[in-house]
């Protein structure tokens, strides 16, 4: 089960220029179990949550939960990337202003394994995708 710990925020934002408390509670996201959690503000006022979750052959799976009603309940928004042959995870998201709709930037790890065992990486890499569509 992923659990998402908010603590509170005593500095404020200065880049929105709003300052946010958040009560430090425990929110279960939902009963997905899955490490590496990225977590972002979205100019709406959304929260977005990511993290790692995985398949039943082992496989990574980068999942998105949403949250409109200021960190209370999350709701499955999707998932973005499936690695069968991959070790895909610590997830960062961030969104960046655009001409038209923000962009919502999502780096993680994406390391192939050498072999069927998972003993060894053999390719190292940084992925980076985006969303038009708000996550």
């Amino acid at each position: 089960m992923v659990i998402l710990y908010l603590l509170t925020l005593t500095f404020p934002i200065v880049a929105i220029g709003q300052q946010f408390n958040v009560v430090p509670q425990e929110h279960f996201v939902h009963g997905i179990l899955g490490p590496y959690p990225g977590v972002t503000r979205l100019s709406d006022g959304a929260i977005l949550f990511g993290f790692t979750s995985f398949g039943p052959n082992g496989e990574s799976i980068i999942r998105i939960s949403r949250n409109t009603n200021q960190g209370r309940t999350f709701t499955a928004h999707g998932e973005f990337a499936r690695c069968p042959r991959a070790d895909c995870d610590n997830i960062s998201l961030l969104e960046v202003p655009a001409p038209n709709d923000p962009v919502v930037l999502t780096a993680f790890l994406n390391h192939d394994w050498d072999s069927p065992q998972r003993q060894n990486y053999k390719f190292f890499r940084i992925t980076i995708c985006q969303s038009i569509h708000g996550g």
